[in-house]
């Protein structure tokens, strides 16, 4: 068992919410969380996984199973296939209303986000569960591995980079095939499977709808909505752009990044780190995968944008604390950085306080009097707590 970050988070919402869901990525780690927090709760937990027929039928009258666990913690596994089960929650927990009734697991945002806000606003507290964090593993595996390889655990953990990459390939494919139909999607698998790999190679790229719609012959509206699918699986992950000054102009779409660089390089048909370093995608996968550290480990009230202008001021993170701007991030695949001029006058656009330049494995050090160069694993553990 490797700890998760998210743990003691988690234990502690138990304690306060009736309910609570553990969102995340099919494969995750979800379960396995689920079952080992189990010997911290102090009560009798029984579990139910849907996509069990056994324990399906279990709740083919769900107020009558879970009236008779009343006093348990039941432990709810792909809670979104059964969306009918929620308005028995409801109203069990408004009869008995007491901490860690619920622990439900899904790996559908838009379920659990739309149906749950609704019906169990105030009853129950969600926590986000991703693949592998940097931090978490940087003690067993090197960090390139993790890059390369992704931090879903089925890859990661796999004794050869074969058989990581066949769990990739069927992953993927399950996905398409099985997941997306499953949510609701209605669409061609060739399709979604297009769309999937053309946003991998347009890794951190500003999102162009209509010329992802030319390429699939589809509507420009079906590839929004194919994309917000990819988006609420935790598939992809949407930056927005920061706008701070109307007398600029500012670049206004947002950019699109596969969120596990596994997959991405998977999408990508990358099969060796040595391939990677040759690809044109290299300086974009190791941005993408940087920001997805950053994003699993930043403060809550703490919101992540990037920044361009029209006329080529740029920087690929802000952090944004109550819309103003507190600190700026480049992110380079060099352990020897030079400060580009399009981040000196970003800084100066942003009067950002604290700027760092993120590298692979660079000592840490003061390039300029307000910008801090350092490697990704310093940054996370040591400059990113401090941006709050």
């Amino acid at each position: 068992m490797i700890d998760r970050l998210i743990t003691q988070k988690l234990l502690t919402l138990i304690k306060e919410f009736p309910a609570v869901g553990i969102l995340g990525p099919r494969q995750s780690g979800k379960t396995t969380l689920a079952k080992y927090i189990q010997k911290f709760i102090k009560r009798e937990t029984v579990y139910i996984d849907v996509e069990y027929s056994r324990d399906f039928r279990k709740l083919s009258d769900p107020e009558l199973f879970l009236e008779q666990n009343s006093d348990k913690c039941v432990i709810i596994d792909e809670v979104q296939r059964m969306p009918s089960i929620i308005e028995s929650l409801r109203a069990l927990i408004d009869i008995k209303r007491k901490p860690g009734r619920f622990i439900l697991l899904g790996s559908a945002n838009p379920f659990l986000l739309r149906k749950s806000s609704e019906s169990l606003a105030g009853r129950i507290s969600s926590i986000e569960l991703s693949p592998f964090n940097l931090l978490e593993i940087e003690d067993k595996y090197k960090m390139e591995k993790h890059w390369f390889l992704g931090g879903f655990p089925n890859s990661l953990l796999a004794k050869k980079i074969s058989s990581s990459q066949n769990w990739l390939n069927s992953f993927v494919n399950s996905y398409i095939e099985r997941d997306l139909p499953a949510y609701g999607l209605n669409a061609s698998s060739e399709t979604l499977f297009k769309l999937w790999s053309f946003i991998a190679s347009a890794q951190g790229s500003v999102f162009n709808a209509s010329r992802f719609s030319k390429s699939l012959a589809v509507s420009y509206t079906m590839v929004n909505k194919y994309v917000e699918y990819f988006l609420y699986s935790y598939m992809v992950f949407k930056l927005y752009p920061f706008y701070h000054n109307a007398r600029k102009r500012l670049v206004k779409s947002p950019k699109l990044y596969v969120r596990d660089s596994g997959i991405l390089h998977s999408l990508c048909g990358i099969q060796s780190f040595d391939l990677l370093q040759k690809n044109l995608i290299l300086g974009y996968s190791f941005e993408g995968y940087v920001i997805e550290q950053i994003r699993q480990l930043k403060n809550d009230r703490i919101q992540i944008y990037f920044y361009r202008t029209q006329d080529g001021a740029e920087c690929d993170l802000v952090f944004v604390k109550s819309n103003k701007p507190i600190a700026a991030a480049e992110i380079k695949y060099s352990n020897a950085p030079e400060v580009r001029k399009s981040l000196s006058v970003t800084i100066q656009d942003l009067a950002t306080e604290s700027n760092f330049i993120i590298t692979p494995h660079s000592e840490d050090y003061l390039i300029r009097k307000n910008i801090r160069v350092c490697n990704l694993i310093d940054f996370l553990k040591i400059h990113l707590p401090k941006i709050k």
